[in-house]
């Protein structure tokens, strides 16, 4: 939780960053803003600006954080289940509608260790371009190795 916390707020500053909003007038325009906001905002933002240079490495990230905000929206707000083979499923099934379609994601202790790891990798991603915003990814990574990590979090190998 406090992991995608930071993350949230790195997603946050890197946001004011770009749009070049002061942190003032930022904080107005998201406070009620959750991060499937925020991404969208920063790629309307990538649309309309010139491309930072590390939009190819931040499309990622952020395409990454999206997926495990999926996952976090699940975990906390839907139910979970055990299945026949014991494996624990959160799912919206309790409040999916008709028309939409029930998702579903597996859950372990081992996962959520990943999770975390990735959210962590998150917030250095960001914070790493707001701190050096003309530095590539080598250098950044010199003073940030974690940037080199590999994701340990694959969305696709945990829905049932």
């Amino acid at each position: 939780m406090e992991a995608f916390a930071v993350a949230e707020l790195s997603l946050f500053r890197y946001m004011a960053h770009i749009s070049e909003m002061s942190e003032p007038v930022a904080r107005i325009v998201g406070k009620s803003w959750h991060v499937s906001n925020m991404i969208e905002f920063v790629r309307h933002v990538w649309k309309v600006t010139p491309l930072p240079p590390q939009s190819e490495e931040l499309a990622d990230v952020l395409s990454h954080f999206a997926e495990i905000n999926a996952l976090r929206n699940s975990v906390i707000h839907h139910i979970s289940m055990v299945t026949p083979e014991g494996e624990r499923i959160s799912s919206n099934v309790d409040r999916s509608m008709p028309s939409k379609a029930v998702q579903a994601h597996r859950v372990s202790s081992q996962m959520l260790l990943g999770v975390t790891l990735d959210v962590l990798k998150v917030s250095k991603h960001l914070i790493s371009v707001v701190i050096k915003p003309s530095a590539s990814l080598a250098e950044r990574a010199d003073s940030v190795p974690a940037l080199n990590n590999a994701w340990k979090y694959k969305a696709s190998a945990h829905r049932p």
